[in-house]
């Protein structure tokens, strides 16, 4: 259908063999971390490039001016380590991230999610906070060359949290052991993501029908697809995916599949 797919991640390509896992499931065009900042060198110390960074260097090549596209990237300064990446923590310094999470707090507009007094757990959160804020910075920044491009209103932007905040540093239990306030496997809050698909269209029309746009329902990665074509209206076998469309209201959830 005239399609061009392409894929990008900030880290190196044979990190989890994804240099030659991604061209063998169909993607034509591949960018890594060799391929966008040759200059770094991978390590996990913190120092990925910041995802509003790595958008600057791929935009063109995400959003194209023009033609049907399918463009997947997979972030990963999210991930951590939350307690290192000196270059990192010094960019938040310097565009007001630390003043601006300061301010939330000290203003009542949001609750520290620790009471604690663990200066390294509080400045890992505060560090995790930043880079969530540079991955919305980023975001925006897609946005904008989809309005640019004026290609916004006919494109879907799906958004997946693919796992929980599991990250742990320096002998530490996980971050989310202090986010929530416990160490129990089974408290099920700990396990949220977010997942989101918009499009200025879609969301006024299922809007107009719902009242909403916003629901709860446990979902994974096998409803992404489905989803998708329910969403645009394309026909498709739900025998061949492992779970149907998250709005389709037949569904019964009695099997969950889900990573450890």
């Amino acid at each position: 259908m005239d399609y061009t797919t392409s894929y990008f991640h900030n880290n190196d390509s044979s990190f989890y063999n994804r240099g030659e896992f991604i061209p063998n499931i169909g993607f034509e065009n591949y960018y890594f971390l060799e391929d966008v900042n040759p200059e770094l060198e991978v390590n996990f110390d913190g120092n990925f490039p910041l995802d509003s960074q790595f958008v600057d260097k791929i935009a063109d090549k995400l959003i194209p001016d023009e033609g049907r596209f399918y463009s997947f990237y997979t972030t990963i300064t999210t991930h951590g380590p939350f307690n290192k990446g000196e270059d990192n923590m010094q960019h938040f310094k310097e565009v007001g991230y630390y003043d601006q999470i300061e301010y939330a707090i000290a203003n009542d507009l949001f609750d520290f999610p620790y009471q604690g007094d663990d200066l390294e757990v509080i400045n890992q959160i505060k560090n995790y906070l930043c880079e969530l804020m540079d991955l919305d910075l980023a975001i925006s920044k897609i946005i904008q060359r989809l309005k640019d491009t004026n290609q916004y209103d006919n494109t879907l932007l799906v958004l997946y949290g693919d796992h929980e905040i599991y990250y742990r540093s320096n002998g530490y239990d996980p971050l989310k052991n202090y986010i929530y306030d416990t160490d129990d496997i089974t408290y099920p809050k700990q396990y949220e993501t977010i997942m989101i698909f918009s499009n200025p269209l879609l969301n006024q029309q299922y809007y107009n029908k719902f009242n909403t746009n916003t629901f709860n329902e446990f979902t994974s990665p096998y409803i992404i697809v489905p989803t998708i074509l329910d969403l645009v209206g394309v026909d498709y076998n739900p025998k061949m995916y492992l779970y149907d469309s998250v709005f389709n209201s037949n569904s019964n959830l009695d099997y969950i599949f889900y990573s450890h």
